[in-house]
This record gives C-alpha cells, structure tokens and sequence, in this order.
C-alpha cells in the first residue's frame, strides 16, 4: 500500500512523539540521526517491558525512514510539509541495516507481551493502532521490492 492511505493513524499524537520531533529538529544531522538509531534500537534491542512512549517513538522513526517513498506516512504530523522539508536534507535512505532495525521494531512493537504500548492502544482510539504496524510492515516490504 502505497497510496495516501498510508497515514500514520495518530502517530504523532502524543507528547513523546512531539518532543522527539523538536529534540531532532533541534539536532545537528548527524545528532538527528543518531536520536533516530536509537529510537530503534530502544525497542528493536530493549529488554523487559516495552514502554508505550519507546515504542511510539520507534515508530515515528520508521515512519520518518518511510516517508522519502511515501511522504503520506507523514500527513498526520504537525506541520508535515515542513517535516518532509527538514527531512529533504537529512541523510534517511533506508539502507539495509535501516530497513532491518525498522522490521525488528515493528515485530516488536506488535508483540503484546511485556507491552505498554500494545496495552495503550487498546485504551486509546486516538493512538497509534495495530493496523497502523501492519500497514507500515507493508510499505517497508514495498521499499525492499
């Protein structure tokens, strides 16, 4: 799926996210990008109980790894026009290694077992949804294609 219904399904909608956004707006690139890998590996290599703010910014990591193939995955954040623009001048290919942090984060991030995220969504409407992960499982495998 990689039309405009690839939105992000609330995504940005938390304070965790928000805050992540400005701490890497406010980064230098190579600052930014390393607040990027470590979104991932937070919940791609985390142990004990996933916390629901980790797995949110891991997937807005994705999603911010996304949007160079599929600016939709950005139509939910504050200001996506200007996000696609700060994003235009970081270096965010989703290189192999990208791509294979981005999939461990999204089987995590899916998996309810010691889970804070997964808990939340069930009791959010306003968050993040596990169709959200599935669809986002589907663009990354698009841009393995």
């Amino acid at each position: 799926m990689t039309d405009a219904r690839a939105g992000s399904g609330g995504l940005f909608d938390s304070p965790a996210v928000t805050e992540y956004l400005a701490a890497l707006r406010d980064s230098p690139a190579l600052g930014a990008g390393e607040l990027m890998g470590a979104a991932l590996r937070a919940v791609a290599q985390g142990s004990g109980v996933l916390t629901a703010d980790d797995a949110r910014r891991g997937l807005a990591t994705v999603a911010l790894l996304l949007a160079e193939r599929t600016p939709a995955v950005l139509d939910d954040a504050p200001d996506p026009e200007s996000l696609r623009t700060w994003l235009a001048d970081l270096d965010t290919e989703l290189t192999p290694a990208r791509r294979q942090a981005s999939e461990a984060v999204l089987r995590r991030v899916a998996l309810p077992l010691d889970n804070a995220w997964f808990t939340d969504t069930g009791q959010d409407p306003t968050g993040p949804t596990p169709a959200v992960v599935s669809r986002m499982q589907d663009l990354l495998a698009d841009a393995a294609g």
